[in-house]
């Protein structure tokens, strides 16, 4: 008798799952949610409270700022002017894009950005942190099925079926559709109601250089029914796994049958075609011991300081790649000599960015107590959409924790890692490098000295660089930046005496 009461209720499952299958519930979502605007266009105003991580004093430490604009969109066009207010100065800035172009004006900004293909490609998605009426837009264009491997089981009979067969049946399968597009490298998954026929949220996995895997989600709340078609009062976006969440509220929303045009486009104004970056490394030996390596693609200087017996490396810029890169040019320099230590200024992703490919590669990581979890976070984090060498082989991470200060050294040469810390008037683990021999100090980016300018008074990175380096006492004839090199046009190579002088300026 169980055997014929199995054999019955898999052929429901079977005429209950074929017929559920005919439903387009994507389709429904767009015909509740967007098809009722025709040729109109929502009208929203709108508040973001918007997080992000930046160059800030420790890592993890968010900077909070508050945005407030308004949206016209619909099936195929968005355009947005909002206003960012950051303490006490105020940057506006303009997005307008009508399904085929995109023109966009940065925060105070007086010239349109570029914009290449790829950002065009990812419009839709960009949008839907306001309104998901272009990306449902874009999914049903481009027709895209349900996700197959996710069931339909009548919500009835899925406790039944679990119980006879032993398989568990998720309550969201029941409940919610899924629907899959890659878009730019980019998975997107749009999670929509079944019962209300309206998208609940977006998720999104993408690669990014620094991080790995990322994780985003977009939440969908309170929806409000404005005439024939409804949409969401409450938008929650999680960003960088989870790490940052921003709010959108939704103040007000009206339909227009107009939207209003911001921005006129240019004469031979032409969408950019995205070009690979091409790496651009050269060798630059400032002596037997020290060598820089240009880093042009990153506009960055990294540093080898070769040893009797090994290497050290500092910095590395932005990814695993650009890492790789300067482990080949350092193979090259002393082939038999294994890179002992890896160090970074401080956290930042210009000198941190490649620290992965010094860990696959053995090296002892130098860096300051405060920087061990991070460090021990971006060793961990998932690469498995662009894998590299510590992806594809993981190896254990070995700290060397720098207090004041470490001398490393030889029968022949020696160079000092200091920790001036906050001292930098930048970050909160800043290091610097220091060659007694050569009367040489390298460090990350705390001096800004005008290539073609008189000097000027020192800033406050430049001012505590130089009361650190006489706090420390030591005897600088030349300060090397590690960046920027070419952009800013600020020296890289800079005589102490340009440091004085701008000293004396400040006192003045």
């Amino acid at each position: 008798m169980k055997q014929i009461v199995i054999i019955a209720f898999l052929a429901f499952i079977c005429f209950n799952s074929s017929f559920a299958k005919h439903k387009n519930y994507l389709l429904t979502c767009w015909q509740k949610q967007v098809k009722p605007l025709k040729n109109d266009f929502f009208y929203i105003n709108y508040i973001e409270s918007h997080n992000e991580f930046g160059h800030t004093f420790e890592p993890w430490q968010i900077n909070h700022d508050s945005i407030k604009g308004q949206i016209w969109c619909n099936s195929t066009s968005f355009i947005k002017s909002d206003t960012l207010f950051k303490e006490e100065e105020n940057y506006n800035s303009i997005t307008q894009y009508d399904g085929k172009e995109l023109l966009f004006l940065d925060y105070n900004n007086s010239k349109l950005s570029d914009v290449y293909k790829s950002n065009i490609e990812k419009m839709p998605l960009q949008a839907a942190i306001y309104s998901p009426t272009l990306l449902l837009s874009y999914f049903v264009a481009k027709n895209i099925e349900i996700d197959k491997d996710k069931k339909n089981y009548s919500p009835s009979f899925a406790p039944l079926y679990s119980k006879i067969s032993g398989i568990n049946v998720e309550n969201s399968s029941r409940k919610i559709a899924v629907y899959t597009h890659i878009v730019n490298g980019i998975t997107i998954k749009l999670f929509i109601s079944k019962k209300e026929h309206v998208l609940k949220k977006i998720v999104t996995l993408e690669n990014d250089d620094f991080y790995g895997d990322i994780k985003s989600v977009i939440y969908y709340d309170d929806y409000k029914k404005l005439k024939s078609t409804v949409y969401p009062t409450k938008i929650i976006i999680e960003k960088i796994n989870g790490k940052l969440i921003d709010t959108v509220t939704i103040l007000k929303c009206s339909i227009e049958n107009s939207a209003k045009l911001l921005l006129n486009k240019p004469e031979n104004y032409k969408t950019k075609n995205d070009e690979p970056i091409i790496p651009n490394v050269t060798i630059e030996n400032y002596d037997k011991h020290i060598h820089f390596v240009n880093i042009k693609h990153t506009d960055d200087k990294a540093m080898i300081v070769e040893f009797s017996d090994f290497l050290l490396v500092a910095e590395a810029p932005l990814n695993s790649a650009n890492g790789e890169l300067i482990i080949n040019e350092a193979k090259k320099i002393a082939p038999d000599k294994p890179i002992r230590y890896f160090v970074f200024g401080h956290f930042h992703p210009h000198f941190i960015g490649g620290i992965r490919a010094f860990i696959h590669n053995g090296a002892n990581i130098i860096c300051t107590n405060e920087d061990v979890a991070y460090v021990k976070y971006l060793a961990a984090a998932p690469h498995t959409i662009e894998p590299d060498n510590l992806q594809k082989q993981n190896r254990n991470t070995h700290f060397d924790v720098i207090g004041q200060n470490k001398t490393i050294y030889d029968e022949n040469f020696e160079m000092t890692i200091f920790n001036i810390g906050s001292k930098s008037a930048h970050t909160k683990d800043y290091l610097i490098y220091y060659f007694p021999a050569e009367k040489l100090l390298f460090e990350d980016d705390l001096v800004w000295v005008n290539k073609d300018k008189e000097i000027e008074k020192a800033g406050t990175r430049q001012m505590g660089l130089y009361n650190a380096i006489k706090e420390l006492h030591l005897d600088v004839k030349t300060i090397v930046q590690s960046w920027p090199v070419n952009n800013y046009n600020v020296k890289t190579v800079i005589p102490f005496s340009d440091i004085e002088k701008s000293m004396e300026k400040t006192d003045k």
